[in-house]
């Protein structure tokens, strides 16, 4: 894989912290063989201002685990394009 320079903050469940460009390689294998630190990373996001998430994908395990952890956050889960409403909503 080649890594680029992000054009956002990349928060990295291992560290909890967004990351480096030179350590994302690292990082991205450690967080796949490694415990995660999700509330924490949740926490360091809403602490430097993110207050708005999204979960892509089938579920919405981790859309709950965010409201649970940051109760004030706006938070989607996005399925599919019958959700499209519901991110277009976000950004309005």
């Amino acid at each position: 894989l080649s890594f680029q320079s992000p054009r956002l903050p990349q928060y990295m469940n291992k560290t909890a912290q967004p990351a480096t460009l030179a350590d994302l390689p690292r990082l991205v294998a450690e967080q796949v063989m490694s415990p995660v630190q999700f509330e924490s990373t949740l926490r360091t996001m809403a602490h430097e201002g993110i207050d708005t998430f999204i979960e892509i994908g089938p579920g919405s395990v981790l859309a709950g685990l965010v409201k649970k952890t940051l109760p004030e956050a706006r938070v989607v889960s996005y399925n599919g394009l019958a959700d499209e409403p519901l991110i277009k909503e976000l950004f309005l």
